[in-house]
């Protein structure tokens, strides 16, 4: 079965310019049977991205991407919901990262791993250490390629070793943040704006 991993939709905010209706007719232009909508921090459309799969008659996936402080730097992890308890954990933790955290958008890792129940982990950096802390959990090695230069590269080689000195599973995917390649500089004067850059600079992920 095609699977559609990962739709962005507007509400990962200054990141993508699809409406999540849109989004779900592009997975089904596309001849995709299940689509996964993995928004960043959030859930806030997660029902409307459920009511219009099912109206396409498409499986719908709901995942978040989360961050949280490790070893001192900021990481983040996309978590999906396996089954309804996973779904409500999933709430649970985009909740508490608004209402009780103590910096905004911000999850504490035990705190995850306590919600973790009938959740699946995508992991998008080589972490030794964090994956030793998700020893029993539904987690996958998740790799996306987008500019292939020497620093990705690298890196995906060290994840690829870290999957098989760990025995974890890996995917790959692909975060669509825009619908055609028309919108693709209207994309990236969005994401300027949330990273307060500019066009013309370089150094800067362009998506």
């Amino acid at each position: 079965m095609n699977v559609f991993l990962t739709l962005k939709s507007e509400y990962s905010i200054t990141k993508s310019t699809i409406m999540v209706k849109e989004g779900v007719k592009l997975a089904v232009k596309n001849g995709y049977k299940a689509v996964l909508m993995a928004d960043d921090f959030n859930l806030f459309g997660a029902l409307d991205f459920a009511n219009e799969c099912v109206k396409a008659k498409i499986f719908p996936i709901i995942g978040v991407k989360v961050q949280f402080d490790f070893e001192g730097e900021t990481q983040e992890l996309t978590l999906i919901a396996k089954t309804q308890t996973g779904f409500e954990n999933l709430l649970y933790l985009t909740t508490h990262s608004v209402l009780k955290s103590e910096k905004p958008w911000f999850l504490n890792l035990n705190e995850i791993i306590e919600h973790s129940n009938d959740l699946i982990f995508f992991l998008h950096k080589p972490l030794r250490n964090l994956l030793s802390k998700l020893q029993g959990k539904d987690a996958y090695i998740a790799i996306s390629r987008l500019s292939n230069d020497e620093v990705e590269v690298k890196e995906e080689e060290e994840m690829l070793a870290v999957a098989l000195e760990f025995n974890i599973p890996i995917i790959a995917y692909n975060n669509a943040y825009f619908q055609t390649e028309g919108m693709f500089e209207a994309n990236d004067v969005l994401r300027c704006i949330g990273e307060g850059r500019f066009l013309l600079e370089d150094n800067r992920q362009k998506t």
